[in-house]
């Protein structure tokens, strides 16, 4: 199956689809606000140390709050909880533009950003469960993953390039005015979308169970699932250095100013999106390990070569 056959396919789903471009609107905001929050430390004469903190500090939310969120995902209506995160995180952003505008203590602005940290810890676990019920068969749930990720990339190259615009004309607020509009964007599409029925547990069968029977299937799980989990670490502990990375290459190595750092995450963005496509074909095969060894592979050649 070929790259533009595995995404018509899923852009045929119209709820899907509409999810799809919901968040690709919504993920534009995000990586702009992003470049915008780290250039807004920066310029308050933060070291490289104290951007590198300030990039993990918003990191630290994910941590504590995943497994709370992983629950509410399981018992709660998964749309609700992306609507009720959107709207959350929609608020946040013009708070935060007005603190960028009246030039308030970065302290309060990174607190203001870790608050929204706290609510996109619910967002993740909450549209990677959504996504399943939305498709026709187990088919099509890796083209649908492939699908996001290329749009997600795809993203990453139009906001940081929004973000160099802003940063020409020195229009940081906007900034975080354009990701708030981006929210209320991805609301009214999660407002619209149906309603997944939900999977009642058969809590009766698997309490009769044998115990050894569970612990077996606990076991089977568990190594696949660890595996993922430092592989997710990983891929978070890359991302945000090189969201840090970028700003000071950008202003003390290249010398060619702040708005060269939504250029060199535009770049960034570009290489995820042909990776992306690359690897949607790839996700109908049944073993996928090969396809993985790949990309991590090309993933540390590139940055040592950086």
């Amino acid at each position: 199956m070929g790259s533009f056959a595995t995404y018509r396919k899923v852009f045929a789903n119209r709820a899907l689809a509409r999810l799809m471009i919901g968040e690709f609107v919504s993920s534009i905001g995000d990586w702009l606000y992003l470049v915008a929050l780290l250039v807004y430390v920066y310029r308050t004469g933060a070291s490289p140390l104290v951007l590198g903190v300030v990039g993990a500090a918003r990191i630290v939310p994910y941590i504590l709050l995943s497994v709370p969120a992983g629950i509410a995902a399981d018992r709660f209506d998964r749309r609700l909880i992306l609507l009720v995160t959107d709207i959350a995180r929609g608020v946040i952003m013009l708070v935060l533009a007005y603190l960028v505008w009246v030039e308030a203590p970065v302290v309060t602005v990174v607190a203001m950003s870790i608050v929204a940290t706290c609510f996109s810890a619910f967002f993740s676990p909450a549209i990677g469960s959504l996504i399943p019920s939305l498709v026709a068969d187990e088919r099509e749930l890796g083209p649908a993953n492939a699908t996001w990720a290329s749009l997600d990339n795809l993203a990453f190259i139009i906001g940081p390039a929004v973000a160099a615009l802003l940063l020409s004309f020195g229009s940081l607020p906007i900034a975080f005015i354009l990701n708030a509009v981006s929210f209320s964007v991805i609301a009214g599409v999660l407002w619209r979308l149906p309603v997944p029925p939900r999977i009642r547990a058969q809590t009766s069968s698997s309490s009769e169970a044998p115990q050894g029977e569970i612990k077996t299937a606990v076991r089977g799980v568990a190594r696949p699932l660890s595996g993922l989990a430092i592989i997710n670490l990983v891929d978070g502990f890359v991302s945000g250095g090189l969201a840090v990375l970028t700003v000071v290459i950008a202003v003390e190595v290249l010398g060619t100013g702040e708005a060269s750092t939504g250029w060199l995450n535009a770049a960034i963005g570009l290489g995820g999106l042909l990776g992306a496509i690359v690897a949607g074909p790839l996700t109908v095969r049944r073993n996928l390990l090969l396809p993985m060894l790949a990309g991590g592979i090309t993933l540390g050649v590139g940055l040592i070569l950086i």
